[in-house]
């Protein structure tokens, strides 16, 4: 039987069964937000997501010039592979050797311009020298 209107994310008619946005999602993407901005070292993000993306990033930043790798392992757990070992060599070598004599305030960002569309305040995050 073929289903008319809006179908939700498994495929089935109407909104009502629509899948949640849950905690486990919203701790998946701060996990990717972070890893890409320690991959790339800057990036454009919405100010929703900025007060814990920063909160995110100095922890991790503390936690590896403190050298509990295991922390650090944990936060970033989601990026298996080439991405997540990318990612914790390039904080361990180049970046935490930069933040040696600095405590905290590891991220400084910048408003950007409205995104088009949806008009979402969007502010570009990058490391502080």
């Amino acid at each position: 039987m073929k289903v008319f209107g809006r179908k939700n994310v498994r495929g089935k008619g109407g909104v009502r069964f629509k899948a949640r946005y849950n905690k486990a999602r919203k701790e998946a993407m701060q996990r990717n937000i972070v890893t890409e901005f320690i991959l790339h070292e800057k990036m454009i993000i919405t100010s929703g997501v900025l007060r814990k993306f920063k909160k995110n990033v100095d922890r991790i930043i503390t936690y590896a010039k403190n050298n509990k790798y295991r922390l650090v392992h944990a936060f970033l757990r989601s990026e298996k592979g080439e991405d997540g070992t990318k990612a914790i060599n390039k904080l361990f070598h180049t970046i935490v050797p930069r933040f040696k004599e600095r405590n905290g305030g590891y991220v400084k960002h910048f408003r950007y311009i409205n995104r088009k569309g949806d008009g979402a305040k969007q502010i570009v995050v990058k490391f502080a020298n």
